[in-house]
């Protein structure tokens, strides 16, 4: 079963975000990576163009549920851990920055995330622009 996107907690907010990522091909290229990792992804695709500076992960993972793309990339939202005690749980097994990676590509990249859920039949994009206005919309497949 999924995990939702949720709010975490401002102290385990500020705990994830102490390890924000840094703006440069290979660490965004990497976090994408290990999102796709940590959505059980069996096969992960990666195209990179230096030229135009842009960056292609695509997956088989779970997906992201409709009801939580409104969440997606936003800071201190993630469906990964609740509490600043989650981290310390011996368990707790995740490669990426625990849903603060996209929210930190998003600060300084144009950034576009399309996903299905395996729950569901549709797909959803949501596009973020370097003004930060996210917008939303339905892909049909």
């Amino acid at each position: 079963m999924e995990r939702r996107i949720e709010k975490i907690s401002e102290e385990a907010r500020q705990r994830v975000r102490g390890g924000s990522i840094a703006p440069d091909v290979g660490s965004i290229l990497l976090q994408l990576v290990y999102n796709a990792i940590d959505a059980n992804a069996s096969t992960v695709a990666m195209r990179v163009d230096l030229e135009n500076m842009l960056i292609q992960v695509t997956d088989d993972g779970h997906g992201i549920l409709s009801a939580d793309m409104h969440n997606v990339a936003k800071s201190g939202y993630t469906s990964r851990l609740r509490e600043k005690n989650d981290l310390d749980r011996l368990d707790f097994q995740y490669f990426g920055f625990r849903g603060e990676s996209l929210s930190s590509i998003s600060e300084f990249c144009e950034l576009e995330i399309t996903s299905r859920s395996k729950q569901e039949q549709e797909s959803f994009r949501k596009v973020f622009d370097l003004i930060f206005l996210p917008v939303s919309i339905l892909i049909m497949f």
